[in-house]
């Protein structure tokens, strides 16, 4: 039948004319999700890399904030630590702790130099109640050196004494044994 072969024809047409409508819409959206893909991996590695970036500035904001943390807080935490160890070993001599900050460590410091002075202060007085002392028992040494002496010489001179009253007393017998033998 002539107009089924027609309708055939046209069906044929038509599928042929589908056909090449959905093959270009398939190419149409296969090129526009390969685009879609392009954009995405496109903006992952924008954001990989702003990603990286904001990551190396925050590690550099954390490291430059512990390196000035250190700075003020662990240094003047040192320069104490140096310092009471020295006065630890005896060593009272040398500068003050010197904090050039108006915080806790700058007011910690002070007291500090505040309490190694008046240490110093009680050695001073210590050291010059030791020499009165050292004096005292010099003078008090050679007083008893005088006295040792004097009663040396008081010793001898008692010996002289009673030597002398020895001699008077024999001098004295003889005395009395020549008056009786006058009588």
């Amino acid at each position: 039948t002539p107009k089924g072969n027609e309708q055939a024809t046209a069906m044929a047409n038509i599928a042929t004319t589908i056909s090449a409508t959905c093959d270009t819409m398939i190419a149409l959206e296969i090129s526009r999700s390969s685009n879609v893909q392009e954009a995405i991996t496109e903006d992952f590695q924008n954001m990989l890399v702003v990603s990286i970036t904001l990551f190396v500035i925050i590690l550099l904001i954390c490291i430059i904030s512990l390196l000035l943390l250190r700075s003020k807080i662990v240094g003047p935490i040192n320069k104490l630590k140096d310092k009471t160890n020295s006065v630890a070993e005896g060593d009272l001599s040398g500068d003050p702790v010197v904090l050039r900050s108006k915080d806790e460590f700058a007011s910690l410091a002070r007291h500090f130099n505040t309490m190694i002075d008046n240490i110093r202060e009680i050695i001073g007085k210590v050291s010059d109640v030791g020499d009165k002392i050292r004096m005292s028992s010099e003078e008090v040494n050679d007083n008893i050196a005088q006295n040792t002496k004097m009663s040396f010489d008081i010793s001898e001179q008692m010996e002289g004494m009673k030597s002398q009253i020895g001699i008077a007393g024999d001098k004295s017998q003889e005395s009395i044994e020549q008056a009786e033998a006058i009588r």
